[in-house]
């Protein structure tokens, strides 16, 4: 028995630790074998599911629909964090623990990331947003997960990513 689980764990690992690749429209990411994408064209939004419940995590990416100055990321991170505890007290039974905000260098993106740790009925979870600044566009992200290694995970995808080759056109006011 003690066999199998050992083989089980390393299987598990080396399962989570080969990366396929995943075409999108400004960018290819390399991730995890564990992890499946969906891309929506139109808005340019990439959805990547992590793992299998019920340790799933889900995170989008997505460019802001709207051209925004570098100087405009902090006041709008501001006004999402706010605008996310002001919800979480209208929910029963959900109770924000605590806000964690820090400034993040990921591979090509640059930002901010907030972190929301909520107590509820089954224990704890963390819900993050990012807003990032790619050089040329600014984005939009939010993972929801359970999974503790959840935001490494997502890390690691935002470290993979290399620029589309013919892709241009900012659209951010510097």
């Amino acid at each position: 028995m003690k066999k199998f689980v050992t083989c089980t764990l390393i299987l598990s690992i080396v399962g989570l630790a080969i990366a396929k690749g995943v075409v999108g429209k400004s960018y290819d990411f390399s991730v995890p074998e564990a992890v499946t994408f969906e891309m929506n064209k139109q808005m340019e939004m990439y959805t990547f599911h992590l793992g299998v419940p019920p340790a799933f995590g889900l995170f989008i990416l997505h460019v802001n629909p709207a051209p925004m100055p570098v100087a405009a990321i902090v006041p709008m991170v501001d006004i999402m964090t706010l605008a996310f505890k002001e919800q979480m007290e209208k929910q029963p039974g959900l109770e924000l623990v605590s806000t964690d905000q820090k400034l993040v260098e990921v591979g090509l993106f640059k930002g901010t990331e907030v972190a929301f740790t909520v107590k509820h009925s089954a224990g704890m979870m963390t819900q993050y947003i990012f807003v990032l600044f790619d050089g040329e566009k600014c984005w939009n992200g939010q993972l929801t997960g359970s999974g503790t290694n959840d935001v490494n995970v997502v890390y690691s995808i935002l470290k993979s990513a290399r620029k589309r080759p013919g892709e241009k056109g900012s659209r951010i006011n510097r």
